[in-house]
């Protein structure tokens, strides 16, 4: 089985953005063989990855890649990260996000 469904559908959702040039990378480990169970809406979990995978998309110029992981972190929680090759957010920008 492939990475997360959520994930999967976000990235098929952003590929007119990603096209030829921008690379996913993901790394979402199954558990017993199934992808990670996310106690969440799925359709706003894949808003917010689709927003991502755009946002860094357009930060990165020419060819560029994206990589999206997940980990257990302990107590039912799962940490996912998403971090790309761009030329990251402006230090005078940060207070914005």
């Amino acid at each position: 089985m492939g990475p997360h469904p959520v994930i999967s559908s976000s990235i098929d959702d952003t590929a007119g953005e990603l096209g030829e040039r921008v690379s996913v990378a993901v790394d979402v480990p199954e558990v017993e063989g199934e992808p990670m169970k996310l106690r969440a809406f799925p359709h706003l979990l894949t808003q917010v990855f689709v927003n991502l995978i755009t946002n860094s998309a357009q930060a990165i110029e020419g060819s560029g890649k994206i990589r999206i992981w997940a980990r257990r972190v302990g107590g039912g929680r799962i940490r996912i990260e998403l971090d790309d090759n761009g030329p990251g957010i402006p230090k005078e920008s940060l207070h914005k996000v």
